[in-house]
């Protein structure tokens, strides 16, 4: 039985790996093609005229729909992205005994500045892309490939290489990151200097979905502590990624 609990288990994790690399493919695939159209007629990529182009708005409708589908937690989402909700929080027998002690809570303030130095960067960053559309120096296609450079890294950043951990959190893997539920709000961010109803329509959700993260957070910080929080051991995690973890092992740390 334990034999094919394991099984279950590493097979879980092989479909986790294939989905997150085919959504790479599929990503830096609709990038190209939107580079493509950039270089040939970047007109195609301004969703703002008054009878836009058919493609721009399957893409975006695509976005907008990867967007929505976070709101289910299903199976096959890592539990690093779903460790906020209720429903998927193990209590640790070191919460039990001893709630949130003053080694978690520096952990938490790590945790806290982390974000903070993230959302600095990054509102840094997205400023000067506003600067450059408000001042007329770019325009709706530039923005849109702003927003493909974004959506194939976000998807480098779980696959290959995440800069976010290497350089501002250095947390050990994905399933403790503090941001791991920003990635919508930082994939359609730069769509919010373009006033259009389509924009707004795509920034809802992200900004909902982002809301609901931070107000987990604030509230149940013991939710997002490896220390507390037994899902985010590396025997319950259903990422598969992170090349420090050793499932075999099946250590429980």
């Amino acid at each position: 039985r334990l034999r094919n609990i394991l099984i279950d288990f590493e097979v879980l994790l092989l479909k986790v790996k294939i989905i997150y690399a085919v959504k790479l493919i599929l990503r830096a695939m609709i990038a190209c093609y939107c580079l493509g159209i950039y270089i040939t007629n970047p007109n195609l990529l301004d969703y703002t005229v008054s009878k836009p182009w058919i493609g721009i708005l399957i893409i975006l409708g695509i976005i907008l729909a990867d967007i929505l589908l976070k709101f289910v937690p299903l199976k096959l989402h890592p539990i690093g992205m779903r460790k906020h909700l209720k429903r998927f929080f193990i209590p640790s027998d070191h919460y039990l005994k001893k709630g949130i002690t003053d080694t978690d809570r520096k952990e938490l303030k790590k945790l806290k500045n982390d974000g903070r130095n993230v959302f600095i960067f990054y509102l840094i960053l997205n400023g000067i892309v506003f600067v450059l559309y408000f001042s007329g120096l770019i325009g709706v296609p530039e923005i849109i490939m702003v927003m493909m450079f974004y959506y194939v890294g976000d998807m480098i950043c779980i696959n290959i290489m995440c800069p976010f951990k290497l350089i501002f959190m250095r947390n050990r893997c994905c399933t403790g990151c503090r941001i791991f539920n920003w990635d919508s709000i930082m994939l359609v961010i730069p769509l919010a200097a373009v006033f259009s109803y389509i924009s707004y329509i795509i920034l809802l959700p992200a900004i909902v979905y982002t809301v609901m993260w931070e107000v987990s957070f604030a509230r149940h910080p013991e939710r997002f502590l490896p220390s507390c929080n037994d899902s985010l051991k590396c025997s319950n995690c259903t990422h598969g990624m992170c090349p420090v973890k050793r499932r075999k092992e099946f250590t429980g740390k």
